[in-house]
């Protein structure tokens, strides 16, 4: 085997199981707890935690959860990208049922490792981000960005 090939595998590999915790992880919580138990706990983000402010994709999880019990205009409200998120994962996920390992690579490497769509959506995200901080910081103090973290 080339390491060429072994490289390739791997990709495939980290990104079928980040696949499989970004359509399971959600469906769990969906499963295990009501939207209104998950909307006021704590966020998972460890950047929240410590910070007080949202990371990049805080509330995707939340958004998942949402489109799973099929708030739609919930889970946009948590996260915009949640429901694209979830899309290519769950994309990916179901060619890898019902297509040959082949097809698979092909689509892997044109579609979901295809230069301009991670740039369009690394700059969304980040357009995103950025008008999300100017709203939070400028509807919150700071004693309110604390209390959203472990220093609190």
């Amino acid at each position: 085997m080339s390491t060429n090939y072994t490289t390739k595998r791997n990709d495939l590999f980290v990104f079928s199981v980040f696949s499989i915790l970004i359509v399971g992880v959600p469906f769990i919580l969906a499963w295990n707890s009501s939207s209104s138990e998950l909307r006021y706990k704590q966020s998972f983000c460890p950047f929240k935690m410590l910070s007080g402010l949202p990371c990049p994709g805080c509330g995707i999880t939340k958004s998942i959860v949402a489109l799973y019990e099929g708030a739609i205009p919930e889970s946009i409200a948590y996260h915009p990208f949640g429901i694209v998120v979830f899309g290519l994962a769950a994309t990916f996920l179901f060619a890898q049922a019902v297509l040959n390992k082949a097809q698979v690579d092909k689509l892997y490497y044109h579609f979901f490792r295809n230069r301009k769509l991670t740039i369009g959506l690394a700059v969304g995200m980040s357009v995103y981000h950025i008008i999300r901080l100017y709203y939070f910081l400028s509807s919150h103090t700071f004693d309110d960005v604390l209390r959203e973290s472990i220093w609190r």
